[in-house]
């Protein structure tokens, strides 16, 4: 279930009725939400798929030495 954050007032909102009722803005202050997301995701995929590859050139590298 999405969660949901208001930089406002600081409500914390949860549920599909804060998209697709409200049109994502705060029922307390008319503020836009902003998506809140829990450790499993991100928010940026391709940021994390390039600190990956990042990562494992850095290890090849030590392996081979270059470093």
């Amino acid at each position: 279930m999405p969660k949901y954050l208001c930089p406002k007032c600081r409500g914390g909102f949860c549920g599909w009725v804060m998209r697709y009722k409200y049109k994502g803005i705060c029922p307390v202050c008319g503020s836009e939400l902003q998506e809140v997301y829990s450790n499993n995701q991100t928010k940026n995929k391709k940021f994390r798929r390039g600190l990956i590859i990042k990562v494992l050139k850095t290890r090849k590298n030590l392996r081979s030495g270059n470093l």
